[in-house]
């Protein structure tokens, strides 16, 4: 079994509700408040744009095209009134949207417009955001090597501060990515960095994602039943929290499950846990993900000898990936590279000018970085 059987969803990691039931609860009543506020508050202007923002965080995992409504909203008011700030946010949230899609085309565009904006501000703490919105892209390019680079000096900028589930997320993709690079010794290290913060923490969506993150190391590897264990570890830790911004959680904890007795050969079992992950994938609406569970429960019909069903799913698989990548997306995302390196290049040129004029001081920000540091999707709170 290849490495992409069973990693399609490994890919995006979102902070977003609290850890516990009472947290869900408060959660859902400050989303109420939100939008209570915004229905009071009718003024296109800055105080409007940063309510649209601030609802991002209730909508980026179960309601994300909902969500989509508000977060355009603001890109039109902020981008009218030329509010930065709004801009930075709004677009990197944006990102996140597409990301979750799977279009990575326009992710790219919106996560590039948000580093310019954060620069552009100041706004150092909120960049890293951006950052790894743009890694998570890179990974999705199999430019692992990049990202991972970014990642370790990310952390290494961040030494010393107050460990928050941030962190976490940051452990996290960059064990993904070790993984998809076959480091699977840097990837276990990091998936259990994931797991031991989390808990410290009391994290669940940390601990929930790092068991899947181990299952996923221990299918790479064979070890099926090992495989198994986890992800139903996973799933019934899931169960007990009841949150739902774990769901997408649950659909990954459920693809493991799959996946393991597909390589157990159990065809049955498989797809009955595919079909329930794809359930919930199809409720979140994530489309880049429901293809690539789809092309696994085509595998498991092959399997079966159910060749009718096998082509069914095969061609869902290749409907939904054609629609979403495509030559000419691909050739415009190597042109927003070139053109974000070409022009980061020529701007920290003359910020370095003016700085040796002014102050001597080394510089702040080197070529190397120019099209190397790439980030997350909602804003990190590294204090």
């Amino acid at each position: 079994m290849q490495k992409q059987h069973f990693l399609y969803l490994v890919t995006v990691f979102f902070i977003v509700f609290s850890s516990t039931k009472t947290g869900q609860t408060q959660n859902i009543q400050k989303q109420d408040s939100l939008l209570m506020e915004l229905k009071k508050h009718t003024a296109e202007d800055s105080v409007r744009v940063n309510l649209l923002i601030d609802t991002q965080p209730y909508f980026i995992e179960a309601e994300h095209e909902k969500g989509k409504i508000y977060i355009e909203e603001a890109i039109n008011i902020a981008e009218k009134i030329g509010y930065k700030p709004g801009i930075a946010f709004s677009r990197n949230a944006l990102a996140a949207y597409y990301i979750q899609r799977g279009e990575s085309e326009k992710a790219l565009e919106n996560t590039l417009i948000a580093i310019e904006m954060f620069e552009q501000i100041n706004e150092q703490q909120h960049v890293y955001a951006a950052y790894n919105n743009l890694a998570i892209i890179y990974k999705g390019m199999e430019r692992y090597k990049e990202g991972i680079a970014v990642y370790l000096k990310m952390l290494k900028e961040l030494e010393g501060r107050k460990k928050t589930p941030s962190f976490v997320s940051v452990y996290f993709n960059l064990a993904s990515i070790y993984i998809e690079d076959n480091d699977l010794m840097n990837g276990k290290k990091w998936v259990q960095n994931t797991i031991s913060l989390s808990e410290k923490l009391n994290f669940p969506q940390g601990i929930a994602s790092g068991k899947n993150e181990m299952a996923s190391i221990y299918l790479l590897n064979k070890e099926y039943k090992k495989a198994l264990k986890l992800a139903n570890e996973a799933i019934n830790y899931i169960e007990l929290q009841e949150d739902e911004s774990l769901l997408k959680t649950k659909a990954l904890s459920y693809l493991m499950l799959g996946s393991a007795f597909l390589g157990l050969g159990k065809y049955k079992r498989a797809n009955e846990n595919f079909f329930l992950s794809l359930k919930i994938l199809t409720k979140v609406n994530s489309a880049y993900r429901i293809g690539n569970v789809q092309k696994l429960i085509s595998e498991a019909y092959e399997k079966q000898g159910d060749y009718k069903n096998a082509l069914l799913y095969k061609t869902k698989h290749h409907i939904i990936k054609d629609s979403l990548l495509s030559a000419d997306k691909t050739k415009i995302i190597e042109e927003l590279q070139t053109k974000y390196h070409t022009e980061k290049i020529k701007r920290e040129k003359e910020k370095t000018e003016l700085e040796n004029l002014r102050l001597e001081k080394k510089m702040k920000w080197s070529k190397k970085r120019h099209a190397r540091i790439y980030s997350f999707l909602l804003p990190l709170q590294f204090y």
